[in-house]
Formats: structure tokens, sequence, C-alpha cells
């Protein structure tokens, strides 16, 4: 019994030997990097990987502040509606409106951007009324003027309401009577003409004024509106449509850039602090 027990305690104060040398070599691990987080150096790297991240922080800041500024001057309202008011008069066979399009702004004089493609189309809203489909076609025609009251664009194109039937007029009549009760819906259709395909407002003078014409007074019309669409290209149109990816790329080099400039005004302050110095040790000496 006595063999079998001395190796069992030779075993037992190896291990135990082992264990009080593995928590010494920890305890002194700590105690280094104590004293190295105490030192001086560390404390200057630390300081300076600090100040790095500050400064990054405030670059990518700054990138995000630039291109928000930059969305908010190169892109343009997609879209405008205007509301438009016929004038009838016994003596005008023609029922004419004008719309005022100038804006007087810092940005731009008048509410479309320069250089700036748009679609633009008119929009009826009429009765559906047995006199309406009589009328037949009828002709929409728009002009723009510009600030030198001179005609840049001009516009003229067919329309008619559209015509519905007995049966199907009943039927939509039925269909919408809670509605109608409660004057919430009206028997009325709305017709959406083009006018513009692809106008470019003039980067120079801007058009300050549109004016529309009704072919026939006899139209029943209750209210009508002028549509401007844009149409986007280029980085304008990846800068809409494509909102978060070519915010991250453009972030991402305005970075780039702010960190090659910083680095070169770095290097060139440093040179001219050395320059400096070394102008005044020859003085000294």
């Amino acid at each position: 019994m006595e063999d079998i027990t001395k190796p069992n305690n030779s075993q037992n104060t190896v291990t135990k030997t082992n264990d009080i040398s593995i928590k010494q070599k920890i305890s002194e691990l700590i105690e280094e990097i104590k004293i190295f987080l105490l030192s001086g150096e560390a404390q200057r790297r630390f300081l300076s990987l600090f100040i790095f991240f500050i400064i990054l922080f405030a670059m990518l800041i700054m990138s995000i502040l630039g291109y928000c500024l930059f969305y908010f001057l190169y892109i343009p309202q997609i879209a405008h509606s205007l509301p438009v008011y016929f004038q009838y008069y016994d003596d005008i066979d023609q029922p004419i409106a004008e719309v005022d399009l100038s804006n007087n702004s810092w940005r731009q004089n008048g509410i479309l951007t320069g250089g700036q493609y748009y679609n633009v189309l008119i929009e009826l809203n009429v009765p559906d009324s047995q006199h309406n489909y009589d009328l037949g076609n009828f002709m929409i025609n728009l002009s723009f003027k510009n600030a030198l009251n001179e005609t840049v664009a001009y516009s003229s194109r067919p329309c008619i309401v559209k015509y519905k039937s007995f049966v199907q007029k009943n039927i939509e009549t039925i269909v919408k009577t809670v509605p109608l009760f409660f004057d919430v819906a009206q028997e009325s259709q709305t017709i959406h003409l083009p006018l513009f395909e692809s106008f470019m407002e003039d980067e120079e003078v801007a058009t300050t004024k549109a004016i529309v014409t009704l072919s026939n007074k006899s139209l029943h019309l209750n209210n009508a509106k002028l549509n401007f669409e844009a149409r986007f290209h280029g980085l304008r149109y990846y800068m809409y449509h494509w909102k978060l990816l070519t915010a991250v790329l453009l972030i991402s080099v305005l970075m780039f850039w702010e960190i090659v400039i910083t680095f070169l005004l770095w290097r060139s302050i440093l040179r001219l602090l050395r320059d400096a110095a070394e102008k005044i040790d020859k003085k000294l000496q």
C-alpha cells in the first residue's frame, strides 16, 4: 500500500508546482501590461490613436454634410403641379390661362432647373355629361415664355372626352352611389394629355410663365392642372434612384480626397516648421 500512495503524492506535488508557476507567469504578464499602460510611451500612443480617430470621424461628418449639401443643390424637385385657371369672357372664343412659373429664390429664378429635361402634361377634370361627349375633339395649346417675354416653346395637342355608354355610365353610378351621396366622389373623369416630352429648360434665361389655351369654350370643366415631371439623366439619375449606393460611393470619394489633402497639408506644415527651426538654429550658432 505504501508503494502505491507515494507516486500519487508525487504527482499531486508536480501538479501544484505547475499551477503555481502558471499563476506566477500570468501575474507577471499582468504587471508588465500595467507598467506599459501607465508608461509615458503608451499614453502617447493612445493619445495619438484617439486624435487619429477623432480626425477620421470629423472627416466622415464633413463628407456626409458635403454630400447632403451637394444633393440639395444638384438634385431639383422631381415634380411640380400648378393649378390652371381659365378665363371665360363673352367676347373670347378660346378660354386662356396664364400660369406663373417664376420663383424668387437664391437658387434659381424659376421653378424649373436650367439644363434639366421635363415632361409636361395637362390634367383636366371634366364632368361625364352628354354635352362634353357631343363636343368631340378640341385643341389645347401651350406656350412657354421667358423673362424677356419671348416664346421659347410651343405645343398644340388634340384632346377628347372619353365616351361612356349608357350602360357603363349607369353601372358606375350604381357602384358609386354611397360616395356620390356623401359627396366623396363625382361623376367625372380625368384626362391626362402630354404636351411636351423632354422639354429642356434654358440655363441662362428662366421660363417665367406658361400660357394655356382651350380651342372650345363650350367644354364643361371642373378644374385643370399643369404638371411637370423631371427626367433625370447621368449622375442625377443615379443619385435620385440609387440613393444609398451613390451616397456611399461619393462620401467615400470625398473622404479619400480629404485624407489626401490633410496629409499633404500636414507634410507641408511639418516641412515649414522644420525649415523655420533650422533657420533659428543657424542664427543662434
